[in-house]
């Protein structure tokens, strides 16, 4: 995707790209699922991130949608959800 991303000339997503590497690479050698979940979870957060930065109501909808959905877990089942690990 970096690859990719840099001959497109993205180079946000670029700098996304080769941030997200090192999770998955740490989580190669690791063998811990938090590690994994992690490197999994981290780069959509990022992605998330940035679009935030450039629609910023789309920012707004995902601040939203988390405080609602952790509010709702935590009433209903009695559990943090979601998560980065």
């Amino acid at each position: 995707s970096a690859y990719i991303a840099f001959y497109s000339n993205h180079f946000i997503l670029t700098a996304v790209s080769m941030i997200s590497i090192l999770p998955l690479l740490i989580s190669l050698f690791k063998n811990d699922t938090r590690i994994l979940f992690f490197a999994i979870k981290f780069p959509i957060l990022l992605l998330t991130m940035v679009s935030a930065y450039f629609f910023w109501q789309y920012g707004l909808f995902i601040v939203v949608l988390i405080t609602a959905t952790r509010i709702y877990y935590k009433k209903r089942f009695n559990m943090d959800y979601p998560k980065l690990t």
